[in-house]
């Protein structure tokens, strides 16, 4: 299986009316391969004492856990950002 978060691909809103279908294992297998570039990439940064990419890369790792999250189960806008601007309101 292709990896969904590659490059910011793979959210239920770019599938359209398609399902996502993942096994457990399939599952499992993109958690622990997320995990696993991520946790290399911030040791390795630590290690060479760049705290910004550091933190940079743990950001990076929380957005591809929400978009994986967000494929399982898309986030309804909240009522601030669905509710249209009425002009002369306050």
């Amino acid at each position: 299986m292709v990896s969904l978060l590659r490059e910011g691909a793979g959210t239920t809103a770019a599938l359209g009316t398609r399902q996502l279908m993942m096994t457990k294992d399939q599952l499992a297998a993109e958690l622990k391969r997320i995990a696993t570039s991520q946790i290399s990439d911030i040791t390795r940064a630590v290690k060479e004492g760049q705290k910004s990419i550091a933190l940079n890369e743990v950001r990076d790792m929380a957005r591809r856990l929400d978009l994986l999250a967000d494929a399982f189960h898309p986030r309804a806008p909240s009522p601030v950002e669905a509710a249209p601007a009425v002009a002369g309101a306050a």
